[in-house]
């Protein structure tokens, strides 16, 4: 590792008390970001690696101002590092800033539903994507690229066309952040496919062949990169991009089931309950893992609910609740998961899923324990 010289890091030390003294009061956060950043973390750094931090740290001075939309933007900046071996170590140090959900409850004039909205929020593991390069580099949880397959799997095809693959997940490389999800297998080996040129809309039992989960339960038996199937075109082959994963907390998307159970939400409260849920997301593109969905449309569960088991609307109904079977069936609608969601991003795809859209796959809960991934429901969502 080359050393750093003092000026480099009288350089740096600046534009930390730059950050502590010179940023707006509005941003806490900012000051926490910097505080992190001390002398011990700043000696681990090469000097290549310590000129981008100093370039980084100078531009959120400016990236701060106003206090709106700072978190995205202070991620944006940070997801600009291209040092492969300390891009974590930023990402890391920033997400242990980032303020607890009770805070921002208040800071958006919550607090008198922050019993109801604590108990509605759910876990979730976000898929950050960190950097794009050759895929042996890459761990094997990632978004894009080639399947990286045992002899046990094949390429999932529908109608004799070969799916897109959008990612692949090693649970053990999880680690701790599974403990939120006790379903969920702590080990095995998952596979995301859909098909994106016809997207699912997931109202019709009749699409099922148009994605498609895989698992296998064994992470030592040993996989090989499948080859790309000539049918699929140049933006069907995403871009092989690894994530960084952490975890956060999602709370109910507009007109899901699970909003139901907060009070009735109206006038500047309703402004107020988008605001929480625009700070809490990540900013720029959101894959995750778990949680509430950042859904564009309606309730997706009480959609899987009935579609999965080839229900359709009758004529002239245009609800769930009133189809002739929703006593029977609508509880059960509380049981599905999101699984996966993966976000239009131009670091993956090149390009958005239909307009600037958003492709979701759920899992009822007894099929998640008992691993019937087979058994997955997809939705693709856009404005």
């Amino acid at each position: 590792m080359a050393s750093v010289s003092p000026i480099d890091r009288r350089v740096a030390t600046t534009i930390l008390r730059r950050l502590h003294g010179d940023l707006p009061v509005a941003a806490p956060e900012a000051r926490a970001l910097a505080a992190q950043l001390d002398a011990k973390f700043l000696e681990s750094l090469d000097r290549n690696a310590l000129v981008r931090a100093a370039g980084l740290l100078e531009a959120l001075v400016d990236l701060l101002r106003p206090r709106s939309g700072a978190w995205r933007e202070i991620e944006r900046v940070y997801l600009l590092l291209k040092s492969p071996e300390k891009a974590e170590s930023f990402v890391t140090r920033f997400i242990a800033t980032r303020p607890a959900l009770e805070g921002l409850i208040e800071e958006n004039g919550l607090g008198i539903l922050a019993r109801e909205i604590q108990a509605a929020a759910k876990p979730a593991i976000l898929l950050v994507p960190t950097r794009q390069t050759a895929p042996p580099t890459l761990p094997f949880s990632r978004l894009g690229g080639l399947p990286q397959l045992p002899e046990s799997l094949e390429w999932p095809t529908h109608e004799d066309r070969a799916l897109t693959f959008l990612a692949q997940i090693q649970l053990s490389e999880l680690g701790g952040l599974l403990e939120a999800f006790p379903e969920c297998p702590r080990h095995g080996r998952l596979y995301f496919f859909c098909d994106v040129e016809n997207y699912p809309s997931g109202w019709d039992r009749k699409e099922a062949g148009r994605w498609r989960v895989l698992f296998t339960a064994d992470e030592t038996e040993p996989v090989t990169e499948a080859p790309a199937p000539p049918e699929l075109t140049a933006y069907e082959l995403l871009h092989p991009v690894s994530v960084f994963a952490h975890r956060t907390m999602t709370i109910p998307a507009t007109r899901s089931i699970e909003l139901s159970r907060l009070p009735a939400l109206e006038g500047d409260t309703w402004d107020r309950y988008l605001a929480l849920r625009n700070d809490l997301s990540a900013g720029g593109p959101q894959h995750q893992l778990f949680g509430h969905p950042a859904a564009i449309q309606g309730c997706m569960q009480r959609t899987a609910q009935f579609a999965s088991k080839g229900l359709k609307l009758p004529k002239g109904v245009h609800s769930w609740y009133e189809h002739p079977r929703a006593a029977k069936l609508m509880p059960g609608a509380h049981d599905w998961l999101l699984l996966l969601q993966v976000d239009s991003d131009s670091n993956v795809n090149g390009y958005c899923w239909g307009d600037a859209g958003t492709l979701y796959f759920w899992i009822q809960r007894d099929d998640l324990i008992h691993r019937r991934f087979g058994n997955a429901w997809c939705f693709m969502q856009c404005g």
